[in-house]
């Protein structure tokens, strides 16, 4: 827990969905359009900024963003071997049309075990983070950025 608190990302282990209002999530889902990354409602569009996450959530939103391109499997397939520590079959396995499949990441890294090493914790955090900011609405492969 040291390291997520040190790292500015403790307010999101805080955050927790146990009770939602179902009415008010799908009037929002009916709402959005993924072409514009906004909600369209009669009175105009809207779009979640970043310093709407900072009020929302209260992460800080500070700094330069950090990401790369993987133009090619074996690029995909390397980026995952090395950002979760995983061998290159598993990484390969993992890999489909140039993202990663969330199934495999929750089937592998949703969970930490009281003896996990603190290298295995970081990679299960990453995933953690990673599928908490984006909750695809199909089964596509959730596309890598780092």
């Amino acid at each position: 827990m040291a390291k997520v608190t040190s790292s500015g990302l403790f307010p999101l282990a805080q955050i927790t969905y146990r009770y939602y209002n179902k009415v008010l999530v799908s009037a929002f889902v009916e709402r959005w359009h993924p072409e514009t990354n906004s909600f369209h409602f009669g009175f105009g569009e809207m779009t979640i900024t970043l310093e709407d996450v900072l009020y929302l959530v209260g992460l800080p939103v500070e700094g330069l963003d950090v990401h790369a391109e993987v133009h090619s499997r074996e690029d995909c397939v390397a980026l995952v071997h090395r950002c979760l520590g995983v061998t290159m079959d598993q990484a390969s396995d993992a890999v489909s049309c140039g993202g990663v499949k969330l199934h495999w990441l929750k089937d592998n890294f949703m969970k930490v075990g009281d003896d996990a090493t603190d290298e295995r914790v970081d990679y299960c955090a990453r995933v953690t983070k990673m599928h908490d900011f984006i909750r695809p609405s199909s089964n596509k492969p959730l596309l890598i950025r780092y």
